[in-house]
């Protein structure tokens, strides 16, 4: 019995008009096997590169968000249409604190798991991904800090948030909204913590403010994301560099897609084609990042 067979095709497709339903499609090129498997590897390397991206500018994301929403609350206090002391205002503090809590572990598991995929356990690249972990939870007491309110937030539940108001140093007469966690409800379950971390948060003030926590643990959230970002950019700039090459190299203009299709050849000799996006877009991305590095 005969099987379908599939051929892989880089068509040209340009809307006619505002008819964007029946564009016109002309061949580019047919790729054979070992063309088709490097554009498969390459597609694989920039989307890998896109997607570790975007797990940090969510991780990114949830911090802002939570900063904003002091700032909000506060703003809403002075306007006397808000009590941030109520159980709900703290409630919905827990809420986005807990998000960034769960992104960051998204975003740690994730990229263990890819980098293993693609590079093995014993491999350079999750070496060196496993080795800035280290270094951060070593050097920097927020990492450790923040690794470990991950698990307390997990099996314990909302985190021990204390509000408070305080009268602004430099605005004399206005008051400032202070978001802090309260220690002593901390080590109460002292099986979250280790010993380091029991001996250093003792030493804390009862309110552990939560803003300047934050503000030093994104320090070592940007070491761990321009290490896993130039990992994935050495593979991801060649592939980058092959698809946006496909343009010049059938002169296509803007005003054209590129896009890859697969026609499957049936039994009965009629045939079906399927139109994807090449990911122009995201390699070009790619190569904005690179320049930017190169900037800095």
């Amino acid at each position: 019995m005969k099987t379908k067979r599939t051929t892989h095709v880089l068509f040209k497709v340009t809307p006619l008009g505002d008819d964007l339903n029946n564009p016109k499609v002309e061949e580019l090129a047919v790729f054979s096997e070992e063309e088709y498997t490097v554009f498969i590897s390459d597609q694989r390397n920039i989307s890998q590169f896109q997607q570790t991206k975007n797990l940090f500018d969510c991780l990114s994301l949830n911090i802002s968000n939570f900063l904003n929403l002091i700032i909000d609350i506060a703003d809403s206090m002075l306007n006397k249409s808000k009590n941030p002391f109520s159980d709900h205002s703290i409630s919905i503090f827990g809420c986005y604190f807990n998000n960034t809590l769960s992104s960051y572990k998204t975003v740690l598991d994730h990229t263990d798991y890819s980098l293993i995929k693609a590079y093995g356990k014993d491999s350079k690249q999750f070496t060196s991904w496993k080795r800035i972990q280290s270094n951060c939870y070593d050097n920097a007491f927020e990492y450790r800090f923040l690794y470990r309110l991950r698990n307390y937030s997990q099996h314990i539940g909302l985190l021990p948030f204390h509000i408070s108001t305080n009268q602004s140093i430099e605005n004399p007469g206005k008051l400032e909204l202070r978001i802090d966690l309260v220690k002593s409800d901390l080590l109460i379950e002292k099986n979250i913590w280790n010993q380091q971390l029991i001996i250093e948060i003792s030493k804390l003030p009862e309110y552990i403010p939560i803003v300047s926590i934050l503000e030093n643990w994104h320090t070592s959230i940007s070491r761990l994301r321009n290490t896993i970002l130039t990992i994935r950019k050495e593979e991801a700039v060649d592939s980058a560099d092959r698809i946006l090459q496909y343009r010049q190299k059938y002169e296509v203009d803007n005003s054209s897609l590129i896009n890859i299709g697969h026609i499957v050849k049936n039994r009965d000799k009629s045939m079906d084609l399927t139109l994807m996006d090449i990911k122009e877009n995201i390699a070009y991305d790619v190569f904005q990042y690179r320049a930017k590095r190169e900037e800095i």
